[in-house]
């Protein structure tokens, strides 16, 4: 039900973001991917076959291993990622 009533979800490339499977049609899903990581497309074509809005940022790696879950993101970047999502 959390997902449900929720019009926007945002998160990491990773398993958490296929809660978008309960969200209502045209909800927004802001995925952030790593940089070098231009293979992984499955939550863009999740999104697209629930009619849902994506939206993605690049992110870079903390440390030399791109499978850690922690980035850096762009603080300015992310905030121009949101104004976009909520107008």
């Amino acid at each position: 039900s959390l997902f449900q009533s929720a019009d926007i979800i945002a998160g990491l490339h990773g398993a958490g973001l296929t809660n978008m499977l309960f969200m209502n049609t045209h909800s927004k899903v802001l995925e952030i991917r790593k940089k070098e990581d231009s293979l992984n497309n499955c939550y863009f074509t999740l999104a697209s076959d629930l009619k849902h809005d994506y939206y993605y940022l690049l992110a870079d790696p903390v440390g030399s291993n791109s499978h850690e879950g922690d980035c850096y993101v762009n603080g300015q970047l992310l905030e121009s990622v949101f104004s976009q999502m909520i107008s």
